[in-house]
């Protein structure tokens, strides 16, 4: 498990009086840009952090993101870096072909 906070405070946790669908922020695993969990509260009694059914969502959740390599944001901005590199050529050209002398827009 990574990054489960133990419990959320008591002044926080408001009165259910009807089914409600939270999604819950104190699940995450950074590895896997997994941040939230959604469950249903249908008892009016708000689960804590080490719950089964909630440990087993959570673990369900994590079987289904795969987890991001390290380095893919950077190379997406390296690629990102590359792609506007190799376009301010062509840019400059075109701005200078259009302003050279003897050339009318009329």
């Amino acid at each position: 498990m990574l990054g489960i906070t133990p419990m959320a405070p008591k002044n926080f946790l408001p009165e259910l009086a009807k089914p409600l669908n939270p999604i819950d922020f104190r699940f995450s695993d950074r590895s896997r840009r997994l941040d939230r969990i959604t469950y249903a509260i249908t008892n009016g009694i708000w689960p804590e952090a080490d719950d089964p059914i909630l440990q087993s969502l959570f673990r369900q959740a994590q079987a289904r993101m795969l987890p991001v390599r390290e380095g893919s944001a950077t190379t997406v901005r390296f690629a990102f870096f590359l792609l506007v590199v190799a376009t301010c050529p062509v840019i400059y050209y075109a701005v200078r072909q259009r302003r050279k002398p003897g050339i009318s827009e009329h």
